[in-house]
């Protein structure tokens, strides 16, 4: 049994994989086609024509998209995600930052789920076959058809701004 799950793991794992790559694809194609400018965003506002365009040049926007993706793909499989414009800072120093806390606050989520899920589901089999259950039932089933964004925002001004 545990063999045939390893090897389940591994397929969809290599299944994965063009899912992934198509997707980063498209994903850079259309941040490429889009009129923002990222050489524009880099430069101070009196930069002359020979900054633009050597600025352009070490960045790679000069070649065609295609081969900007190729360099690009090559950089994130070595581990190297470039530079953020606004921060001016790798970006690998913030992700470094930013992860504890959103593992925390992914940790925290689960666990609160978890046990929310736990009690509702002892709660409906305390009220079951009474119309308790009933109301339970259709009370869960409004809240899971709320998006999660939305819920995200609720909980933003409940517990951010009202408290």
């Amino acid at each position: 049994m545990g063999l045939i799950a390893v090897q389940i793991f591994f397929r969809r794992l290599l299944l994965a994989l063009p899912i992934v790559l198509c997707v980063s694809a498209l994903v850079f194609v259309i941040l490429r086609l889009l009129p923002a400018d990222p050489v524009s965003m880099s430069l101070p506002p009196g930069a002359t024509p020979a900054d633009f365009e050597r600025l352009k040049h070490e960045l790679g926007l000069d070649r065609s998209i295609p081969v900007q993706y190729l360099i690009w793909l090559g950089k994130f499989l070595t581990g190297d995600l470039g530079g953020s414009i606004y921060f001016r800072r790798p970006v690998v120093d913030l992700v470094r930052t930013a992860l504890p806390n959103t593992v925390e606050l992914v940790a925290s989520g689960l666990i609160l789920g978890v046990l929310m899920g736990i009690a509702g589901g002892l709660l409906m089999f305390a009220f079951r076959d009474r119309s308790a259950e009933q109301a339970i039932d259709l009370a869960s089933t409004a809240m899971m058809s709320i998006p999660e964004f939305l819920w995200a925002l609720l909980l933003i001004l409940l517990l951010g701004v009202a408290l």
